[in-house]
């Protein structure tokens, strides 16, 4: 009996760089896609918390979706707090600031301005249109209600008041809002309130306002790659260049975002001057 011996068909083996290739889309397959980058989004309290972050966080959700880096909002309860924590630094952040605060982060903790809300801002000094003060100088040593140092509020009103011995009582509030439903409330004969939220308050006759400032501003911290810097930038301003964008604003009742540099910003940390810390 003659045993037939069975022989195996001959395997060809894969080269190299098809081995390679198969593995790197295996690994492709099996991890996890990366997480986007993570930042965050400063505001100072010139509204409640609960106003902000229905207003910024469509806003954040527009940034993610077109930079890929996500946002997280951080409020605080005052301007006190506000301005401490912008003594210490952040890390990863984008802020949005008043013109002073904007000059402070790039002129001592080296942030870089990207983009700043169209036209510039003001203060108004306002009183009940049931009270007949027509002169600032009225209101010596009679309560107004401001939000504390560094406010613009607060700060504009020592220039309205530049005689530290004639000036009125002031009455500190936490935020914009809070500031002007003092003068409802009695608490205060006058109050100083940014000048865009007069229209909300159809009672208040304005005393005096202040010389245009530029506008709030967007600006990136230090350690933020200047390709995520790049790609915040260009997310910014597709908040008023893509009809997405435009409506965010009109819904949220933003301002459109305009291209912006330090250059903008330059000098305005002078009206921070005598402020603790500065």
């Amino acid at each position: 009996m003659r045993i037939r011996r069975l022989t195996m068909p001959a395997i060809r083996l894969k080269t190299p760089r098809a081995v390679i290739k198969a593995a790197l889309i295996l690994v492709a397959i099996v991890m996890p896609p990366a997480h986007a980058a993570n930042a965050t989004l400063i505001v100072p309290p010139f509204l409640p918390e609960a106003e902000l972050r229905e207003t910024y966080s469509p806003m954040m959700e527009f940034i993610a979706k077109h930079s890929g880096i996500d946002l997280t909002l951080q409020t605080y309860p005052n301007y006190l707090a506000y301005w401490q924590a912008t003594l210490n630094g952040y890390d990863r952040a984008l802020a949005l600031d008043p013109a002073p605060i904007v000059d402070f982060r790039v002129q001592r903790q080296g942030w870089t301005v990207l983009a700043q809300l169209e036209d510039s801002t003001s203060q108004t000094l306002a009183v009940h249109q049931d009270n007949l003060i027509v002169d600032p100088a009225e209101l010596v040593n009679k309560p107004l209600a401001v939000m504390p140092s560094p406010s613009l509020s607060t700060l504009v009103m020592y220039q309205i008041f530049p005689n530290s011995l004639q000036q009125p009582e002031l009455v500190f509030k936490d935020s914009s809002r809070d500031v002007a439903e003092a003068l409802f409330a009695n608490e205060v004969e006058a109050v100083v309130i940014p000048t865009a939220l007069m229209d909300g308050y159809p009672e208040l006759v304005t005393v005096t306002r202040t010389e245009p400032l530029p506008s709030l501003g967007f600006s990136a911290a230090p350690d933020l790659s200047s390709d995520e810097q790049s790609r915040l930038r260009e997310a910014l301003l597709a908040l008023s260049s893509t009809t997405e964008g435009q409506r965010l604003l009109e819904e949220s009742g933003l301002k459109p975002v305009v291209p912006a540099s330090n250059a903008d910003y330059q000098g305005q940390a002078q009206l921070l001057e005598g402020t603790f810390g500065y």
